[in-house]
Parts: C-alpha cells; structure tokens; sequence
C-alpha cells in the first residue's frame, strides 16, 4: 500500500527540518572555520612584520613594534577562549550526523513508509541534537565560570 498523504507530507516536513539544519550548521561550519584561519593569518603576519621590521631596520618606533608583536599574544587568547575551531568541527559533525537522517529517509525506508518509520526517524534525530547540544554546552559553551572560580584559603 502506498503512503498516504499525511505520510508523505510527514516525511516533506521531516526532509525540510533536516536541510534547514544541514544548511545553517554548513554556514556555521564554514564560518568559524574562517575566521580561526583569519585570525592566525593576522597573528602570524603581526608577528613577520615586527620581527622583519624590527631586525631590517625599517620599523623605528619601539610602540609600533612593541603593539605588533603583542597581536598575536591577543589574537592566541581570544581564539582559544572563543573555540573558533572547535566550534567548526562541532557544526561539521551535525551536519555530517543530520546528513545521515536524511539518507535515511530518503533511502532507506520501505517502500510503503508507515507513521512509524517516521516516527522512529524524528525520534533518532532529537536524540542525536540532544547529545550535539551537551557536548556544545559542556566543551564549548563560553562561559565565566573558570574566571570567576574562587581559591579555597
């Protein structure tokens, strides 16, 4: 028996769920990507341009040489605090693991698809966005709690 409309507007309504996370987690993924390499290009650059500017001769003023070999101290402390790499490689494994689910909607269901593959799809993927969401709020999650710790005396 083929599948009937509800069925079918199920698994539409599942499949657009799923390119809509694929889509904004592959934007995401690109971006911190992006920008963690941005950052290290400036960082090493500041770096080349006060150590070869200083030794040539051609930079003269010790602030300027002194504000340029600090960037990468800075752009080092920001990027590892704000986890720009990391947070790629989370958005990259969502979209990977989301991928999955779409494969298996569009393929791997029977050919006539029942309200309970749907079912047992939709159920996997809020079960995997709930461990995607506490691997994010435990490894990389910002937050001032390591900051803010007080020593015992």
């Amino acid at each position: 028996m083929p599948a009937t409309a509800e069925i079918r507007k199920r698994i539409g309504d599942l499949e657009h769920e799923l390119d809509s996370v694929i889509s904004v987690s592959h934007r995401r993924d690109l971006g911190n990507h992006w920008t963690a390499f941005v950052l290290m290009l400036i960082a090493l650059s500041s770096s080349a341009v006060a150590g070869f500017g200083g030794i040539s001769g051609m930079l003269q003023d010790p602030h300027l040489i002194g504000s340029l070999a600090a960037v990468p101290a800075a752009i080092a402390l920001f990027g590892t605090t704000m986890k720009f790499q990391e947070k790629s490689n989370w958005h990259y494994r969502r979209k990977n693991g989301v991928k999955a689910f779409k494969f298996r909607l569009r393929f791997e269901l029977p050919e006539s698809p029942n309200a309970n593959n749907v079912a047992a799809i939709s159920l996997a993927f809020r079960e995997f966005e709930g461990v995607m969401q506490q691997e994010w709020e435990k490894q990389l999650a910002f937050n001032w709690s390591t900051l803010s710790k007080k020593r015992d005396h």
